[in-house]
């Protein structure tokens, strides 16, 4: 678009500059209903819903989540944990965010060092979101007693609202012991980003 002229001292506006403006900013809706009223948006309009107070842009098609993106969630240990059991919820290594919705993806990664007691155990961990819903998982086979660090990542599109991504411990073949390894210079982490 090009610059919008000056309006001149004691004339009128014409709609067509109105029109211009209202293109130009934030326009306000109740619902996603209300605002997929708006018959042909210009790309690159932006929206409000109120009801869930989430901004939107028009690409040239459809409307997608604005805002930033980056970090949403970010969790760490620094100390180990040992389990027997699995598959198992690891204390501390969970995250929740407020997802955006309407189509808005989020990736969650993770990593951790595990070792277990026993050669050939195949051993790792799962990404759950929510509860025990299985969106990520990875493990390889291990030498006992040696370290083997798993990393792994999962892009979902959750519906607007509170989500909680959590790692499971998973020892997903054998019988030894195993262990999450941690410190301060190897934390395991989780970390949910807004793609």
């Amino acid at each position: 678009m090009a610059q919008t002229p000056d309006v001149v001292a004691n004339a009128l506006i014409q709609s067509a500059w109105g029109n211009e403006i209202r293109d130009r900013t934030v326009q306000s809706f109740a619902t996603v209903t209300e605002r997929n009223t708006w018959a042909a948006p210009p790309k690159g309009a932006l929206a409000v819903t109120l009801d869930s107070l989430s901004l939107w842009q028009y690409d040239g098609t459809a409307w997608v989540p604005a805002g930033p993106n980056g970090v949403v969630g970010y969790a760490e240990l620094t100390a180990g944990f040992a389990y027997s059991t699995s598959p198992i919820d690891i204390p501390g290594l969970s995250v929740t965010f407020t997802a955006a919705g309407g189509g808005r993806r989020y990736r969650i990664s993770a990593e951790m060092w595990v070792q277990t007691t026993v050669t050939n155990d195949r051993i790792g961990f799962q990404i759950c979101t929510p509860g025990t819903t299985v969106v990520a998982q990875g493990g390889q086979v291990a030498v006992a007693n040696q370290g083997i660090t798993v990393t792994r990542s999962a892009v979902i599109t959750p519906a607007a609202g509170p989500v909680t991504a959590k790692i499971r411990g998973v020892r997903f073949a054998g019988t030894g012991s195993v262990s999450m390894v941690a410190g301060t210079n190897d934390p395991a982490f989780i970390l949910a980003e807004a793609l």
